[in-house]
């Protein structure tokens, strides 16, 4: 069943007589409610999709992105964010993508076994650079940073910061701005650390 509301101007979409799924006057979409849990209002022409799970405990909205593929880093689903004010449409320093969220297949059998893994990328684009991979999060829990995509796939520490050798740095800060001391504690299970 499809209604729309003049007195509201919002269009419903509805199953055995429930609404499921409502798009308002703004363009906004709503599903599993009839209005948004909360509404960013920074600014008036915010646009929202939200997914709510309903109002039992434990019930969550999900979205899910799904990819069908055997081979090894084949893609699974990316969250792309644009900038609509920049006028390129392919790689470069004016396209529109200015960051992205990705996820791979990680399958050492072309997923005969129905089992492959995953892990994320994370890509960002400088002021008049070009879309670069700089974060990724492996399939065993590493993450491994670097502005300049170096060694992203490396498996010896669980976390490692990578620079170039020349004009960047392989640095972490670890700063408090209060009153109390900054602290990195390196422990082990036997004792010695």
């Amino acid at each position: 069943q499809i209604n729309y509301y003049h007195n509201g101007d919002y269009m419903l979409f509805a199953t055995s007589g429930t609404e499921q799924v409502r798009i308002t006057s703004d363009g906004n979409i709503i599903a599993g409610r009839t209005d948004f849990t909360y509404n960013d209002t920074s600014a008036s022409n915010n646009t929202f999709l939200e997914l709510y799970g309903g109002a039992t405990a434990g019930s969550r909205g999900i979205l899910s992105l799904g990819g069908r593929t055997g081979s090894d880093d084949g893609l699974l689903g990316t969250i792309w964010f644009n900038n609509a004010n920049n006028s390129g449409t392919s790689p470069g320093s004016t396209m529109k993508l200015s960051s992205a969220i990705q996820a791979r297949a990680v399958t050492s059998d072309s997923n005969a076994q129905n089992d492959a893994g995953g892990y994320m990328s994370f890509f960002v684009k400088g002021d008049g650079g070009s879309l670069t991979e700089t974060a990724r999060l492996t399939e065993t829990g590493i993450l491994n940073v670097s502005s300049t995509g170096l060694e992203l796939d490396q498996t010896a520490y669980k976390f490692q910061v990578t620079g170039d050798g020349g004009g960047e740095a392989a640095s972490m800060a670890i700063k408090n701005q209060g009153s109390h001391p900054s602290k990195l504690h390196l422990m082990s299970g036997h004792g010695n650390w």
